[in-house]
């Protein structure tokens, strides 16, 4: 057993006991890029269709219509220094997209104005329907 322990099983465990607290460091920020922008492709329906549409109180037309929505994106970086199995420098990007939320409203004569609030992350394709409701006479 003694030649056993010699051989270096017990400082091999002692070393992976203390390394395994510390494979990494914290995150830590590290700086923001360039504001970026954003595209989102959103098409509007509404039902029934035909209303007229509007995004933020702009009008886009006649649903169904489809309308690129643009918007800005702030990228943070951060870091942290790793140890284990080798010393190296990771880093990540936090994506924030700022005044993402719109408001899309449709009208038809005969219905009441409907809205609908969308949110919006990133470059993707959306699609949404605005359900109609009749006038109370």
């Amino acid at each position: 057993m003694n030649t056993f322990l010699r051989l270096g099983v017990v400082p091999a465990l002692v070393l992976l006991f203390l390394t395994a607290g510390c494979t990494s460091s914290r995150w830590q920020y590290l700086r923001t890029r360039p504001t970026q922008t954003a595209t989102t492709k959103v098409t509007v329906r509404t039902d029934p269709s035909g209303a007229e549409v509007s995004i933020n109180g702009d009008y886009l037309g006649e649903a169904p219509v489809v309308v690129p929505v643009m918007y800005n994106v702030e990228v943070k970086v951060y870091g942290r220094r790793t140890v284990f199995p080798y010393p190296q420098r990771e880093t990540r990007e936090l994506k924030t997209w700022v005044q993402n939320v719109f408001t899309f409203s449709a009208i038809k004569t005969g219905y009441s104005e409907t809205k609908a609030e969308v949110t919006l992350r990133g470059n993707e394709e959306r699609e949404i329907t605005i359900k109609l409701h009749p006038k109370q006479r």
